[in-house]
């Protein structure tokens, strides 16, 4: 049940424009960053994509023009996410890789690896499958090394998307590829889809996350289930 004083976000959305304002009255670099860092959050949450992008805009040229660089990974990243949203992908692929580059200085390595995640999917998207795997690979690292076993779940299920999307249609003999098919067709994504759905199921269970994390539990199953004729 929601809670009848809370703050409905358009409401937000005005109340921190004016805060910003006041900001910017002041000549308060740090309370700038802090408003326009709230604004690109909560259009983000809203899906107000052209908005948000155009505070996260701000905030970087304003980084520019005062040599400040407070949470500029985060505003890069939601620069990517941003432009991830109006399709403009090669606008966000090179604004995730800005996020990695202030990030990797800060050693922020949850936000590492959220850009690679979001990096694989942007070349997902442009059919670079080997670009794409080598992005999502580079996330499960880091993902396996905070010990996030979800999170790892989540890119090994990806992973395994990708290399059916990889697959060729006449590799399935030109059936949908949504359908049940034989991994021993012929091409070795196949295979390599296969292992990798199966790895992420293994991951949730040796973890204890079925329950937990069982929207995605369900979705690694499903691939299997029905993309296998021979899953159990």
């Amino acid at each position: 049940m929601s809670n009848p004083n809370e703050e409905k976000p358009y409401e937000k959305l005005k109340n921190l424009e004016k805060a910003l304002e006041i900001a910017k009255n002041s000549g308060s670099i740090s309370e700038i960053f802090h408003f326009l860092l709230k604004l690109g959050e909560l259009c983000y949450e809203i899906k107000a994509n052209e908005l948000g992008l155009k505070y996260v805009q701000e905030a970087i040229e304003l980084s520019k023009k005062s040599s400040a660089s407070q949470n500029l990974h985060e505003f890069y990243k939601y620069l990517g996410d941003f432009n991830f949203e109006l399709g403009l992908l090669d606008e966000a692929y090179e604004a995730y890789n800005s996020s990695i580059k202030k990030a990797t200085k800060k050693k922020f390595y949850g936000i590492l690896a959220e850009n690679h995640f979001k990096l694989g999917r942007v070349k997902h998207l442009q059919d670079k499958f080997k670009q794409a795997i080598n992005h999502f690979k580079k996330a499960e690292k880091i993902y396996e090394e905070m010990g996030l076993h979800a999170e790892q779940a989540k890119i090994y299920n990806q992973i395994g998307l990708t290399y059916i999307n990889k697959i060729p249609l006449n590799d399935a003999y030109g059936v949908d590829k949504l359908i049940t098919i034989d991994y021993n067709l012929g091409s070795s994504s196949f295979g390599k889809a296969k292992k990798n759905f199966k790895k992420a199921k293994m991951i949730l269970e040796e973890n204890n996350l079925v329950e937990s994390e069982s929207v995605l539990y369900k979705s690694i199953h499903s691939n299997l289930k029905t993309r296998f004729k021979d899953f159990k």
